[in-house]
Parts: C-alpha cells; sequence; structure tokens
C-alpha cells in the first residue's frame, strides 16, 4: 500500500510539473533585412510582473540600434517599467506604429520627449539604443489587476511586438514584427519537479518490480 501511495506522488509530480512554473517565450524577428533581433517575455508566478528581454542580433558591419519596441497587453491592465538602468522610457496610449495601422498600447522609446504618436518613428540619437550584439532586460510591474502567468499571454505579448531599428551604417532603418513561431522554453521550478518525479517514479517502478519477483520466486514449484 505504501508504495501504491508513493507511486501516485510521483506520478502526480510529474504531471503537475508544467503547471507550477509556466514557460519563457522565445521569438525573433522577422527575417528581412538589415535589422534582426531575438526577443522573450515571461511573467511571474504572481501575475504582478512580465519580463521582456531584447537582443539585437543584426550584423556589427551594418551598425544599427533597437531604438523602440511598441506592444500591447492582454486585457485592459496598465504597466510601468520597473529598470531603471536604461536609456528607454515607457509611454502608454494608441502608440503609432506606420505602416500596421492596428494601434499597440506601450512603447519602449529612447525619444528624450516620449509620444505616441511620434516617438516609434524616431525622436533620440539612435546610438542610446540597444547595439548590435547587445541584450537589454526590461522588468515592467502590472497595474489594474493581475495577469495570469500562462503560455497564451505571454504569446499574446510577444507576437504583438514591433521593434524598430535606426542608425545602420548605409542610413537605412527598419520595422520588425515578431513572426517566426515562439518556442517556450520551461522554467527552472518545472525542470526540478519533473526530474524529481521521474527519478522517484523509475525508484518506486523498480522496487515494485523487485518485490512482484521475488514473491514469485517464493512461491512453492508444482511439480511437473
Amino acid at each position: 500500500m505504501r508504495q501504491l501511495v508513493r507511486l501516485g506522488v510521483a506520478i502526480f509530480c510529474v504531471l503537475i510539473s508544467p503547471l507550477i512554473s509556466s514557460a519563457t517565450v522565445i521569438g525573433v524577428c522577422e527575417t528581412d533585412l538589415p535589422g534582426l533581433c531575438t526577443k522573450s517575455v515571461d511573467i511571474n508566478p504572481a501575475g504582478t510582473q512580465f519580463t521582456i528581454v531584447l537582443t539585437n542580433t543584426s550584423a556589427p558591419a551594418n551598425g544599427g540600434f533597437i531604438t523602440a519596441d511598441a506592444f500591447s497587453l492582454p486585457g485592459t491592465l496598465g504597466a510601468t517599467l520597473a529598470t531603471t538602468d536604461t536609456s528607454f522610457t515607457l509611454v502608454s496610449g494608441a502608440v503609432k506604429v506606420a505602416p500596421i495601422n492596428i494601434d499597440r498600447e506601450f512603447l519602449l522609446t529612447i525619444d528624450p520627449s516620449p509620444d505616441p504618436n511620434n516617438s516609434f518613428e524616431g525622436g533620440g540619437s539612435p546610438n542610446s539604443g540597444i547595439g548590435a550584439g547587445l541584450t537589454l532586460t526590461f522588468v515592467f510591474d502590472i497595474t489594474g489587476g493581475t495577469l495570469t502567468d500562462s503560455l497564451a499571454n505571454e504569446l499574446s505579448i510577444l507576437t504583438s511586438q514591433v521593434i524598430r531599428f535606426r542608425g545602420f551604417e548605409d542610413g537605412r532603418s527598419d520595422k520588425d514584427t515578431i513572426t517566426s513561431t515562439a518556442t517556450p522554453v520551461p522554467e527552472a521550478a518545472s525542470f526540478i519537479l519533473f526530474a524529481t518525479g521521474l527519478v522517484a517514479l523509475c525508484y518506486i517502478l523498480s522496487r515494485l518490480n523487485v518485490g512482484t519477483r521475488a514473491s514469485r520466486d517464493a512461491q512453492p514449484q508444482m511439480d511437473a
């Protein structure tokens, strides 16, 4: 009976592990040149914060800086930028991201005079943005409620992104959306719980098998 209880607990750990800690979702910018990037979104378990990690993967020889990032949140929640060691400012409103005709709700911009109507296009020296090969992490506090820590919500934020590049060596600029299929990456808590449950499950099954074999060997053999 005790072995069966342990078996049930191990199976429960394996099944519940994906629910304990949702994955971080990762996507990449559309592959048209010159601007390239990778981006991840993660909501904390309490639903009070989310994190965006943005990497400029453009070719260093071409130069170029990420100078703006527009996105939306599910529902009617608000956000404030908790990260302070950055040249970016968060503004909210009907953010214009032409030529896309659907506004976004939030804008990270290096513009020293941020404006939802104009700052996505320009404003401020491009050199204040994220240079080729560099990564910047943004942490946001969620206001007006909480946001469920789920893959669906993280994907919603990720796929709403519109990235602005300026300052390439040849004078070009670029605008990119996240077009590739996002990859969910399980967090450490899920891995630990899953591994613990799997090890326990294998151990218990092996013990049950040994017990069954010993019981069978102990039975008196019938004469042929």
